[in-house]
């Protein structure tokens, strides 16, 4: 039987699909014919943070604040025209991530890198692990020891997971240590010091380009605390954790006197280490300078602009990042009756001497 009778539908089809053939091929001959654009295949793609601009030598950094960034127009111009590192300042920790057993809720922090990169700046991850703003059902559950385990890697495997590819390095475990001793925080309790090298150990499995840092206070001065630090993480690493450095968080005015020189040190000691250090969590409180108002700012200014040119001149020091925007929403106002102006912006939003010493101590980046 033949395929198809003449004068049928199907003939008639076939008849002008021919001439239609035809007609183009007539058409082309004698034309110089580019290659037609094709569009590529879809693929799954990591986009790469601040991928407007160069990665710098020495990130610039602030904590920022979901709720700040939706409502104050002056707080976002600030956060994204003056520096190039946002690290949220609450909105990745667990308590907000994981409010409810089960059920992720990334939509603040997802907000936040969606700002970054709109605005071409990079993000660092804060926290993984701390014992501070952690939710009712897991501090109040009488879980055992091995279903907080579970709890913990699951919380660590899925938060890294969906930040894969987008920060470039998470505060993994945070204020870990009380003076030399680990502190008897709800990890300790539960898990007890494993909680630590299981914790890098399961981040640096889900992203493993990612830098992973140990994060505390009081590592800006020499004493037993940085030197139960530095045991820790060269313990950590001997074991085959996996641990790139220490975010050094310089909070400055709790009554001890700052000494550039300790800072110095402990750089270099990380260094000697093979270590890579941040400043993560900078601010510096008015309160007990000397001085009138005048030289207190620009007392103030001066250790910014120490601490930024010790970064800068380390060689083993990634980041130089403020706790906060502006003066006006510090973290230290749910601490102390007075913050005593701690930032580098004012509470008007104005740039204070230390946000042009800091500037100057970086290179003017």
């Amino acid at each position: 039987m033949p395929l198809w009778i003449p004068g049928d539908r199907r003939a008639r089809r076939m008849t002008a699909l021919l001439c239609l053939l035809l007609m183009v091929t007539l058409a082309a001959c004698g034309q110089t014919t580019t290659a037609p654009t094709r569009t590529p295949a879809r693929t799954t793609v990591v986009i790469t943070p601040a991928a407007s601009r160069a990665k710098p030598a020495i990130f610039f950094g602030t904590a920022v604040q979901y709720q700040l960034l939706q409502t104050d127009l002056q707080y976002r111009r600030i956060a994204s025209d003056k520096f190039n590192l946002l690290t949220p300042e609450n909105d990745m920790k667990f308590g907000v991530i994981e409010q409810r057993q089960g059920t992720f809720d990334f939509a603040r922090a997802d907000a936040i890198m969606t700002f970054a990169r709109a605005n071409g700046l990079w993000l660092r991850g804060h926290t993984l692990v701390w014992g501070q703003d952690l939710p009712d059902w897991l501090v109040n559950g009488h879980f055992t020891r091995q279903q907080t385990i579970d709890i913990l890697k699951t919380y660590i495997l899925t938060v890294v997971g969906h930040f894969k590819g987008q920060v470039i390095a998470w505060d993994v475990v945070n204020e870990a240590l009380d003076g030399s001793q680990l502190k008897n925080n709800f990890w300790l309790q539960t898990i007890g010091p494993e909680y630590i090298p299981l914790a890098f150990e399961w981040a640096h499995q889900t992203d493993p380009q990612t830098a992973l840092f140990y994060n505390d206070w009081g590592d800006d001065e020499i004493g037993p605390k940085f030197d139960a630090t530095l045991s820790m993480i060269n313990t950590l690493r001997s074991q085959g954790a996996h641990v790139d450095g220490v975010g050094m968080e310089t909070h400055i005015g709790f009554g001890s006197v700052f000494r550039p020189e300790d800072v110095v040190t402990n750089m270099a000691r990380l260094k000697a280490a093979g270590l890579d250090v941040e400043v993560s969590e900078m601010d510096v409180q008015l309160g007990g300078l000397p001085g009138d108002s005048n030289t207190k700012l620009q007392e103030q200014a001066n250790i910014f602009g120490q601490v930024a040119a010790i970064c800068k001149a380390a060689g083993n020091c990634r980041s130089f990042t403020v706790w906060g925007v502006c003066d006006r929403y510090t973290w230290l106002s749910q601490i102390v009756t007075s913050p005593q102006q701690p930032l580098l912006f004012d509470v008007n939003y104005q740039p204070k001497p230390a946000y042009a010493a800091v500037v100057k101590a970086l290179g003017g980046a």
